[in-house]
């Protein structure tokens, strides 16, 4: 994801003040207060030092103990991770598995939870981005709300700050986060949010570790006593990233990322390339995944496109590693001027590479961009 000059800026501001004063504590509360508006909740929130992966491996050794029934959701890559990691803290996987490219579907959720009522937790991921699939969150939502008194803990990472997640509304009970995504951070930053269910389920399970216990890090919020040093510079950062996204409306960036979704899919349409989503209305609007034409490997048409256009995207993920490439279209970099340069290059390098297309069917979705 591309950093604006802005955040740079933030990033290396100075002076820096040490994590224990004042003025910290002061900027950490106003970026919980910016961040409380984008995940829609009231609740608590923390900003933890670490990647994504950290808040999601936080959350659930917060939530789930040894023997506790699970149910994990997933239909790619990222749902994987959720299961092993939930193997890892003794948890009691249940599963409800989609195909690639496929949602989980709501109603499966359902019925397993009614088969199981001893359920304490269901996790899912909101975006999969090996697939560029969104789940239906808030028919998920309902249907754990519905059947279950289970905490419903939901990795948001490549969707925070840049699609609605509505967790109050949706009554969603830690939902995950990280500063590099739709935030335009550089990594670093983990955000949790926690529901009061969400705490005493905490309480309950009386975690005993340190660095990724979410009782101390919200001591921390409430008391300034912090159980670890805090990267001050990124949460400078992270506090620019969060005024700029107020300073466009949050509705609009939402609008925005609709807008650069559905552009993306276009142009990959038009080049007679699939979306791995079997429907285009399951589609994220911060990734697009696609099958490059079978005469091209993924990372051929990456290294062209770095080599000879200084465009950079990513290869597939799990079993579509060697069949899909991946354009983020996220945060500053769902921005026109940032997609003219990569959908130019993108045409040009199937083009060097030998792949025949309609080139007036490509301009026609070009012009969206003018």
């Amino acid at each position: 994801v591309e950093v604006p000059l802005r955040i740079l800026r933030a990033l290396s501001r100075k002076p820096i003040h040490p994590f224990y004063d004042k003025e910290f504590s002061n900027l950490y509360k106003e970026s919980v207060s910016f961040l409380r508006e984008v995940i829609g909740t009231e609740g608590d929130v923390l900003i933890l030092p670490g990647g994504g992966s950290l808040g999601i491996e936080a959350a659930i050794a917060n939530i789930i103990g040894p023997g506790d029934k699970v149910l994990v959701l997933s239909n790619g890559f990222f749902g994987e991770v959720l299961k092993h990691l939930v193997n890892a803290y003794g948890g009691n996987v249940l599963t409800v598995d989609a195909e690639y490219g496929e949602i989980v579907e709501p109603a499966k959720v359902g019925e397993l939870l009614e088969e199981n009522p001893d359920v304490k937790s269901v996790v899912m991921v909101h975006c999969e981005t090996s697939t560029g699939v969104v789940n239906p969150l808030e028919e998920i939502a309902r249907e754990v709300r519905e059947r279950s008194d289970a905490i419903l803990i939901v990795d948001a990472i490549s969707t925070l700050g840049a699609m609605p997640i509505k967790a109050d509304a949706r009554e969603i009970d830690i939902v995950i986060g990280a500063s590099q995504k739709a935030l335009s951070v550089i990594p670093g930053l983990a955000i949790v949010s926690v529901s009061e269910r969400a705490w005493k389920a905490i309480e309950r399970r009386g975690y005993k570790g340190h660095y990724m216990n979410l009782k101390l890090w919200n001591r921390g919020v409430k008391e300034g006593k912090w159980p670890s040093t805090f990267p001050v510079n990124l949460l400078y950062a992270l506090h620019e990233a969060l005024r700029m996204i107020f300073e466009e409306g949050l509705e609009r960036v939402f609008e925005r990322h609709r807008f650069v979704g559905g552009f993306v899919r276009s142009l990959v349409k038009s080049l007679n390339l699939r979306l791995v989503p079997s429907k285009e209305e399951y589609a994220s609007d911060t990734v697009t995944v696609f099958y490059t034409p079978e005469s091209i490997s993924p990372s051929e048409l990456r290294d062209h496109l770095l080599r000879k256009y200084k465009v950079m995207i990513a290869g597939g993920l799990g079993t579509l590693r060697k069949s899909t490439a991946r354009i983020g279209h996220m945060g500053y970099g769902a921005d026109k001027r940032l997609l003219k340069a990569v959908s130019s290059a993108l045409v040009r390098s199937l083009r060097d590479l030998g792949y025949s297309f309609d080139l007036e069917r490509v301009e026609e979705v070009l012009k969206r961009l003018e």
